[in-house]
């Protein structure tokens, strides 16, 4: 297992060669942060298997994570994502792992990217909506898009969570039918 030491702006490409990839990072993080955690995988798709765990400052497994909505308008479009709301400030651990597949029965190498970051106000604003559209809380979430577009006026992706947030609205509406 390689050992980091980093702020919480990590971003990586980790190589396996015939086996194991284990990183582990340790970064502060502060109380209320909403941490993205991205993870690609260059040669076979983001469906390898990989491990992705983090742990609070007490050195508990923090389970608790958000939805990162699907339909974003963020660069990173083609892996895993998991958002975590940190509970304290304090520092913090992150294990990576990930197996190299068998091809033919060969373990073939796989490259990752890692990217560890705090969301910006609109990613925050667009996660906290789609929390709120799961709940089925629609006038939330429509304040929340709201504050998104004019946070970001030029994106997209507040304009159709608006557009589907309205849908939802209507197809439940006893008059609709």
């Amino acid at each position: 297992v390689e050992t980091a030491v980093a702020g919480v702006d990590i971003e990586e490409r980790l190589e396996s060669n015939a086996g194991m990839i284990a990183r582990e990072y340790t970064f502060a993080g502060n109380a209320n942060e909403v941490i993205v955690l991205y993870v690609e995988n260059y040669e076979i798709g983001s469906d390898a298997p990989k491990v992705l765990n983090l742990y609070g400052p007490t050195g508990q497994q923090i389970f608790e994570h958000y939805d990162y909505p699907e339909d974003m308008d963020f660069v990173e479009t083609e892996g895993t994502h998991r958002v975590f709301l940190l509970p304290e400030t304090g520092s913090y651990r992150l294990q990576f792992e990930a197996e190299a597949i068998a091809v033919g029965g060969t373990p073939t190498p796989i490259d990752f990217l890692l990217k560890v970051r705090v969301a910006d106000y609109f990613e925050r604003l667009m996660i906290s909506a789609y929390e709120e559209f799961n709940e089925e809380r629609y006038e939330e979430t429509l304040s929340l898009l709201a504050l998104a577009t004019e946070q970001s006026p030029s994106s997209p992706a507040s304009y159709w969570g608006r557009i589907f947030t309205y849908a939802e609205i209507l197809f439940e509406s006893p008059d609709f039918y």
